[in-house]
């Protein structure tokens, strides 16, 4: 799917969204949750403008390490014992 027709979708599923969110308020009032909600359904309507001005594909794909492994240099995991515990110091 083209990336227009991507954010014409996504734009289409935030309309439905902020309308039913919309309708919340006639079952639950002005709760700090609904307002919460509100906003969050704003601030994805803000993050979708955003991708609206910018350019797809600027951002490049990551890289997968030869071999697999995790990316990272041998020597910074060397001391670790893999069970995620923080060392003592």
């Amino acid at each position: 799917m083209p990336a227009s027709d991507a954010l014409a979708a996504t734009g289409h599923a935030l309309d439905a969204l902020a309308s039913t969110v919309a309708e919340l308020g006639a079952h639950y009032g002005e709760s700090i949750d609904l307002h919460r909600l509100r906003e969050d359904v704003a601030r994805i309507g803000v993050d979708l403008e955003l991708l609206r001005e910018s350019t797809p594909g600027l951002v490049e794909a990551p890289v997968p390490v030869p071999g697999g492994g995790s990316g990272y240099d041998p020597a910074f995991l060397a001391d670790g014992d893999g069970d995620g515990d923080v060392p003592p110091p």
